[in-house]
């Protein structure tokens, strides 16, 4: 017995037919095809298709026994001797397709269905998934014509990206696309693009992607069903199941058992453990659903409880600018740091799913566009630090444009983050002076203390070091008088940073050693390296190069446990510095080569000119 799972039009029936036309020299006295209705909310009784099945192999209707397992047992004692292939489509459950498998000797059964039939204990699986991007461009070109779809490879990819790779969906695409001769395969494109007609595009004739994918659905209890709903709502590319929880409002364990129940009929998908999402027309078939099924305030209250979920995991794994915000019970934990200890902090998926969130909150007005900026304001340090500018400018953007009062300064703070990381100087200065004044104006001790923090750095880059001391201390003796931890941090850093510049390194050690202390009380990984690799430049240039190698290899092996290539191209830039000052050239150099490529992959060109310098200078 093969047993063929997988989503509603991803080809499970035609692939048996296929399967059963080429293994006719082996079944050599036939096929027996049944449709078990298992997709529907009214699948058949056992006993009818068996009824049904006895007929088509030659037993007169009024000798069938009326029981089922009497009904079986002729059923199987008849194929005892024969070898019959039977297509058993559409099942609904284990139990529905026990009594209808053969017994032993020569015959053999092919089950499709769209649940996971794991009942069916010994069967051989085959779970089918989307096409491959050559197989669904190849069945588009032969359905559509390939002279049809020639010379236009982008427009066919984007095609095949919105049906989903699903081939029932690819098919339909295809026969639009053939019979509508003044249509391009550019116009079929955009009009599938557009997600709230997709699903009234995808139907040509009697094949519909609305209708395979509904009686799927129909099958759902009402709790499964709204799950469905309301999770494709969320638009994450993988929900963790603590979101997925808080979305529906109910204990982890009960969204689980629901989430398994979507799982079990292939309407979501399970990248990883703990983590569901949807194929695209899934998802375009749920949202569809839920703005049919579920009030406004519903999807109000349950995507508010879902963004508030990683909004409260995302602050128990990142330092607060903010601590005062931070929700209680959600600070960073021993676990959480040992997290970011092992470089688990804000995984990518879940880097993804922030922004999303992000993007989610600022396009649904009914959503509080403040919540955005709360993520905004944590997300930026893990974007940063993966090289993410793109994504974090797309956030910035985004929030800032919905958004006012302080919740827009910060979008605009990060967005003067970002042009100081571009060397965009009259951006940064035009965006700091807004922040700087709403700041002032309205009281934000943390957010004026942070616009100083990022003007003293864009001081800094200009190379205007005397500027970026004073504004760096005016952001420290403001810091004293509010609860800023975070920015203490960095603004002890970063003043030591400038205080190397000015050749003071007594004076760097000072801010330095109290930003250590500083970075280490509040379990701040990024911080505590950064001021361990600007220490060991002090001591470099104090002439106790000894401690400052020790203090190097610290930074180094922090920012390779946390995973933080960009930090870690920044420690090899001064320990490679350092080895240069010891006379150990040859690895001074090995240490700024591997420095230079490091911010060169992240995008930072102006620290990869000061490593080539550094290196040039050893010739």
């Amino acid at each position: 017995m093969t047993v063929v799972t997988g989503p509603p039009g991803v080809g499970k029936t035609a692939l048996a037919l296929h399967a059963a036309h080429r293994l006719r020299h082996i079944f050599t006295d036939g096929t027996l095809f049944t449709d078990l209705r298992g997709a529907g909310t009214a699948p058949r009784d056992p006993g009818d298709v068996l009824n049904s099945l006895l007929r088509s192999l030659g037993v007169p209707g009024r000798t069938i026994p009326a029981d089922l397992a009497d009904r079986s047992a002729l059923y199987r004692s008849i194929l005892a001797d024969r070898a019959v292939l039977l297509l058993l489509d559409n099942a609904a459950t284990s139990a529905q397709v026990r009594s209808l498998l053969p017994g032993g000797g020569p015959s053999a059964a092919l089950v499709t269905s769209r649940a996971q039939l794991t009942g069916l204990v010994g069967a051989t699986r085959l779970d089918l998934l989307p096409m491959s991007e050559l197989e669904a461009t190849a069945l588009f070109a032969a359905t559509a014509g390939h002279g049809r779809v020639a010379g236009d490879d982008t427009a066919v990819a984007d095609v095949i990206t919105n049906c989903g790779r699903l081939p029932l969906a690819v098919r339909i695409a295809g026969a639009k696309l053939a019979s509508r001769p003044a249509w391009s395969v550019r116009h079929l494109a955009d009009r599938l693009a557009d997600k709230h007609r997709r699903m009234d595009e995808l139907h040509v004739e009697d094949l519909d992607v609305r209708a395979s994918l509904m009686l799927s659905y129909r099958g759902l209890g009402p709790a499964a069903a709204q799950a469905f709903r309301l999770l494709a709502l969320l638009d994450y590319p993988a929900s963790s199941l603590h979101t997925a929880a808080a979305l529906l409002n109910v204990p982890a364990s009960d969204a689980e058992q629901l989430l398994d129940q979507l799982l079990d009929a292939h309407l979501a998908t399970n990248p990883a453990p703990d983590r569901y999402g949807f194929h695209d027309l899934l998802r375009s078939f749920a949202k569809e659903q839920a703005l049919r099924e579920d009030s406004a305030d519903v999807r109000r209250r349950s995507l508010t409880r879902a963004v508030r979920a990683s909004l409260t995991g995302l602050a128990g794994q990142v330092p607060h600018p903010r601590p005062d915000a931070v929700p209680q019970g959600t600070g960073r934990t021993a676990e959480s740091s040992r997290a970011e200890q092992t470089g688990e902090a804000v995984p990518d998926v879940e880097q993804d799913n922030l922004i999303a969130a992000i993007m989610l909150v600022t396009s649904t007005p009914e959503l509080d566009a403040a919540l955005a900026a709360e993520l905004l304001e944590l997300l930026q340090r893990p974007l940063v630090l993966s090289g993410r500018w793109d994504d974090l400018s797309r956030c910035a953007a985004a929030v800032e444009q919905v958004t006012e009062g302080w919740a827009q300064a910060t979008a605009q703070r990060v967005r003067a983050r970002i042009a100081i990381h571009r060397g965009e100087r009259a951006t940064a200065c035009r965006l700091l002076s807004i922040t700087l004044e709403q700041a002032r104006a309205t009281g934000d001790r943390p957010g004026e203390v942070s616009s100083l923090i990022l003007l003293g750095t864009l001081h800094g880059r200009s190379g205007d070091h005397d500027a970026a001391v004073t504004t760096l201390e005016q952001a420290i003796a403001l810091g004293r008088t509010a609860n800023v931890p975070v920015q203490m941090t960095m603004a002890h850093n970063y003043a030591g940073e400038q205080y190397l510049h000015l050749n003071r390194p007594d004076t760097a050690l000072h801010h330095l050693r109290t930003g250590l202390s500083l970075a280490r009380d509040n379990n701040d990984e990024d911080l505590t390296a950064m001021a361990l690799y600007l220490l060991g430049t002090a001591h470099s240039r104090l002439g106790d190069h000894n401690t400052a190698l020790i203090h190097h290899h610290d930074a180094l092996h922090l920012a390779q446990t946390r995973g933080s290539a960009h930090s870690e191209a920044i420690a090899r830039l001064h320990l490679g510095r350092t080895l240069r000052a010891a006379g150990r050239l040859d690895e001074a150099d090995r240490a700024l080569a591997i420095a230079v490529e490091g911010f060169r992959a992240h995008g930072d060109h102006h620290s990869a000119a000061q490593a080539l310098a550094a290196a040039e200078s050893l010739n």
